[in-house]
């Protein structure tokens, strides 16, 4: 009786950690968005992280769209794609101390030895994030996480009575900033000379941030 008792028990146990995986596999989401550097942990519709990173350049662009992950390794093994001699764990490999793979080949979030070009499009195509960051994030995110990877150069939030509005450098050249689609995208009739200066200073500070009340006067 006690045996039965005792398998009934570590058969309910395993029912509710795969079913406590699986959930969390559902609930937990990946943005990435490209032009602000910044990625963002989900859990649900709750935000619970965020971290700077490195993308890539614009000659190696990171990949836009919706991925999930289908690898973790902890300490990997860099292979680089000349196929020169794979490195080891340590100072010279340039995944860190941990990768993330989605399920775009030779993709994925990973560790850096260059944490001075955080917040920078330096990469080969990888999103780059330091390493303490991304040992935290690592047991946060469970095989099958969705990844969006974005490229969203204009962001509008709405305040009460404002619009804050945040415009990114378009650093993949795509065409995104706009005056027509600034107008667009906030609503705002502005004359084409205040686009054209905001756009201006976006590419040449790399965003550009302003609030607007709803009398359309800038802060």
């Amino acid at each position: 009786m006690k045996y039965y008792l005792s398998l009934i028990t570590v058969i309910v146990m395993l029912s509710l950690l795969s079913g406590s995986e699986i959930l969390a596999g559902e609930k937990t989401k990946i943005v990435i968005n490209i032009p602000n550097t910044t990625l963002y942990l989900y859990r649900g519709e709750k935000l619970i992280k965020e971290y700077r990173i490195t993308v890539g350049h614009i000659d190696t662009p990171t990949p836009i769209g919706n991925f999930k992950v289908i690898n973790k390794t902890i300490n990997p093994t860099w292979y680089p794609t000349d196929g020169s001699k794979p490195i080891p764990p340590g100072p010279n490999n340039k995944l860190g101390t941990r990768w993330i793979g989605i399920d775009k080949p030779h993709y994925g979030i990973h560790g850096t030895i260059k944490p001075r070009e955080i917040g920078k499009a330096t990469s080969d195509g990888c999103v780059r994030i330091k390493n303490e960051d991304i040992e935290e994030l690592y047991p946060l995110v469970p095989l099958k996480t969705l990844v969006e990877i974005r490229y969203q150069t204009i962001d509008v939030k709405r305040e009460n009575k404002l619009l804050k509005i945040t415009i990114y450098s378009d650093i993949y050249a795509l065409g995104t900033n706009t005056i027509k689609r600034l107008r667009k995208e906030t609503g705002l009739e502005m004359d084409d000379s205040f686009w054209k200066d905001a756009i201006k200073k976006a590419e040449e500070k790399g965003l550009y941030r302003f609030t607007i009340f709803s009398g359309g006067e800038e802060e």
